[in-house]
């Protein structure tokens, strides 16, 4: 009967440890991206937000590790308190820039936004890590359990939520499931543990309530917490979830905005962003017919094609299907209404290849991506992009995009950016050049003669007959018949000529010349000598090559944005700028020789070496799981409902491996410091191996199905997870070997922290600055150190055959 009620318990506590794996995971994944669009979605954000919630995580974890409580009734708490820190924690985001009086789509900067970030993130996971604790001590089993249940869980929910939150689940929806599940946690410990009956059963009934409240009240909960404390001053339109994120259309003044996951994506009308896309680029080619636009059509840039008459067909290119359709709904623009535009509905990249295997052409190629200030936008500014587009191109043909600022005085920061998309432009064309208008429009080309001076713009605008609300030539009003460019060279000479001609009344008729007036344009005004010259002479100096693996145009980029937000971040990207990869090599072997030599005055050295090893492995993993989300957008474009699928193959892996380590250990004795070090080992192959393996996937996976492709990147994080599974264990074993009663707590918490650190440097410094393979090698370096510190524990094996 004992053994029965053991037995129960402990499948109780293993069904608390999946549900409070799927609580963390489903509130971890919501809120990480509710953040992203508070501080501007880039992935310096992503990793301080992250490492936020993997600090506060190993606090709780490290705070109840050591208090040896066997009682199921702390857990219990933990279930009830987390949906009220979630729907606490989106309040507070949502409600962020309001209080920090910042407007939507205003860049902030995370060091300005980071007590609203350290109060809304903090709570739920340093509930989870205590909540750990907790059921590791809710019975007398091995931590292995309460680690591989709680891992399982978050697989389980990554997957679910990889599957509804894009189309079901919305931030509000969410919390009614973190309620759902944590009252399925409780009736799991009511039913299992008698001293958990009474107060089980109690929480149960709370949450269902819960649970029923929010979600009958998410429309009103919606518009008082999310529109009105998001989207304040606005009027909401509407809002909509697609594969990619939460869509939300506001009006203000009659100009209509659209949000997705918080990030000004489109404002219609938008003319002068449109006109200055568009035009500068159209302009260089005679007579160009079939025209491909890469994003910016909610803006009203396919009417600015139009006006071209020659053209015969535009190739709009839109990941997300959803935004054109949203914007016809709301904005009374419906961007797919001329005939002659052709939707392509995928990723540009996977466009790109896909296009030049059937060999499209087009006469221009304009790109509407914003600046490269994440990995995923950077993706379209590589010269392995432009390489592809290149091959797109026809003859004569041209590809231009508008990035950055035009000014009198550019800063370092605009400096390095400018000359990093300027060199990576011209290591793929024979020609390139650039025009200083309100920002800086790139032209690139192979063998045609790049024009940048305001008098051609004037002549070839008036030539078209394209009259511009915002960029206009300079207007000439005569009496004639004769072609535009004749007047205007007779008139202004070639530095001065007409971007339009209007003719009064039938004058246009008469042959001969009765009057003449002009009217001074825009584009003279802005387009002078002076911003020429000095733009030409800051892009004489090459800048840094910007490539796939190695995204030197994001790190200027998002060096540019922190110093634009005016946050301390950039002066921490800026030191760090100066670092080179052999700095951090030489700092680990000092650190690791520095541990080798204090070895014989440490009393507890296989102790602090396990410790350390769990340090160093919980930084790795954490860094390649980055890695391959990263390497994933590479290929696809995006990894909005993907990080919830990698982060689950992730968590698979872990439990699978603790689940398998505690097995084995169960059937016959295993050497735990030994594995250690063959895992540290596996790690640090892994971390070498990635970079080919996208390189690889890169260049040829167009010619793959897509499904084949998310197995092998889903392997990989289940790969990295394993490492992870087998170590914690095998490292508990050892921790309680010399006497650590309070291993799991310990281990669970040093695993945390030092994947925050891991989380922080990877996706703020070192792959920003050294790209994929190096960051891989540098992994592998610390994971070597981590090898050899953990070696010196190992008895020394002595040769007795003499």
């Amino acid at each position: 009967m004992a053994f029965d009620v053991e037995k129960r318990e402990r499948l109780g506590t293993a069904a608390a440890a999946f549900f409070l794996g799927a609580v963390a995971i489903a509130g971890q994944v919501v809120l990480l991206r509710e953040v992203l669009g508070l501080v501007g979605g880039s992935e310096l954000a992503f990793g301080l937000t992250l490492a936020v919630w993997l600090v506060a995580a190993g606090v709780g974890s490290l705070v109840f590790g050591g208090t040896g409580w066997k009682s199921p009734v702390p857990l219990i708490a933990v279930f009830v308190l987390s949906p009220a820190a979630y729907l606490l924690a989106l309040y507070l985001i949502w409600g962020g820039r309001s209080w920090l009086g910042v407007a939507p789509g205003e860049i902030i900067s995370v060091g300005r936004a980071l007590p609203s970030l350290l109060a809304a993130l903090a709570p739920l996971p340093f509930l989870a890590g205590a909540g750990f604790v907790f059921v590791a001590g809710a019975t007398s089993d091995t931590a292995r359990r309460a680690y591989a249940g709680e891992a399982l869980g978050s697989a389980v929910g990554g997957i679910a939520l990889s599957f509804l939150l894009g189309t079901i689940l919305g931030p509000l929806a969410t919390g009614v499931a973190i309620a759902a599940l944590g009252a399925a946690g409780t009736v799991a410990l009511a039913l299992t543990h008698k001293k958990a009956k009474a107060m089980g059963y109690a929480a149960t009934t709370v949450l269902t309530l819960a649970a029923i409240l929010v979600a009958a009240f998410i429309p009103y909960i919606k518009s008082a917490l999310w529109y009105d404390r998001a989207f304040p001053g606005y009027d909401v339109l509407g809002d909509a979830r697609s594969a990619y994120g939460a869509v939300v259309a506001v009006d203000r003044s009659g100009q209509h905005s659209l949000f997705q996951n918080g990030l000004l994506v489109a404002t219609y009308p938008d003319t002068q962003r449109s006109e200055e896309s568009v035009h500068f680029v159209m302009l260089q080619h005679p007579a160009p017919r079939r025209v491909a636009l890469v994003g910016g059509g909610l803006s009203g840039s396919l009417d600015e094609i139009g006006k071209y008459d020659t053209v015969e067909k535009i190739t709009y290119v839109e990941l997300d299907s959803t935004l054109p359709v949203f914007a016809a709904e709301h904005f009374g623009y419906n961007p797919l209404a001329d005939p002659k535009v052709e939707f392509a509905n995928t990723d540009a990249r996977r466009w790109a290849k896909r296009a030049a295997t059937v060999r499209e052409k087009y006469d221009v190629i304009i790109l509407a991506a914003p600046d490269p200030a994440t990995a995923a936008v950077n993706r379209f500014y590589t010269a392995e992009f432009f390489g592809d587009v290149r091959g797109l191109l026809a003859d004569g043909g041209v590809i231009g995009f508008a990035t950055g600022s035009a000014q009198n005085y550019y800063t370092a920061e605009e400096t390095d950016y400018l000359r990093s998309v300027y060199t990576t432009l011209g290591k793929v064309f024979d020609e390139t050049a650039a025009v200083p208008i309100n920002r800086i429009v790139f032209l690139a080309s192979d063998g045609v003669e790049l024009e940048t001076d305001a008098g051609f713009f004037d002549i070839a605008l008036a030539e078209r007959g394209i009259v511009n609300e915002y960029y206009r030539g300079a207007r000439i009003y005569a009496d004639t018949t004769e072609p535009a460019s004749v007047v205007a060279e007779e008139v202004f000479g070639e530095t001065a000529a007409p971007g339009g001609i209007e003719e009064p009344g039938d004058a246009k008729d008469t042959a001969t010349i009765r009057t003449i007036t002009s009217v001074p344009g825009v584009i003279g005004t802005i387009i002078t000598p002076d911003r020429r010259a000095d733009l030409r002479e800051l892009l004489a100096e090459p800048g840094a090559l910007n490539r796939d693996f190695n995204p030197t145009s994001y790190y200027f980029a998002t060096t540019l944005w922190a110093a634009k937000a005016d946050g301390w971040e950039k002066d921490l990207l800026i030191i760090a700028c100066g670092l080179r990869l052999w700095h951090l090599v030489v700092g680990a072997a000092i650190l690791t020789g520095f541990w080798l030599l204090v070895k014989k005055r440490t009393p507890d050295w296989t102790r602090r070496a396990a410790v350390m090893a769990v340090t160093v492995q919980g930084a790795a993993e954490i860094s390649l799981e980055i890695l391959i989300i990263l390497g994933f957008q590479s290929v696809f474009g995006s990894s909005y409902l993907e990080v919830a699928l990698v982060v689950a193959a992730f968590m698979a892996g872990l439990a699978g491996g603790s689940w398998y380590y505690g097995a084995r250990a169960a059937k016959k004795p295993l050497d735990d410091r030994q594995n250690i070090v063959n895992i540290l080992g596996f790690t640090a192959v892994l971390a070498i191996g990635l970079t080919p393996v996208f390189y690889l996937v890169g260049k040829w996976g167009v010619l793959l199905p897509d499904m084949l492709i998310h197995v092998l990147f889903l392997t990989l994080a289940g790969s990295a997870g394993l490492a992870g599974g087998l170590q914690f264990p095998a490292a508990v074993r050892l921790l309680e070997g010399t006497g650590r009663p309070d291993a799991a707590g310990l281990l669970y918490g040093v695993d945390l922290l030092g994947s925050a650190v891991g989380a922080v440097a990877v996706s703020v410094l070192i792959i920003p600055l050294f790209g994929f393979a190096r960051t891989g090698l540098l992994l592998a370096a610390v994971l070597g150190a981590a090898i050899v510190v953990m070696s010196s524990t190992l008895p020394v094996k002595r040769d007795d055959s003499g």
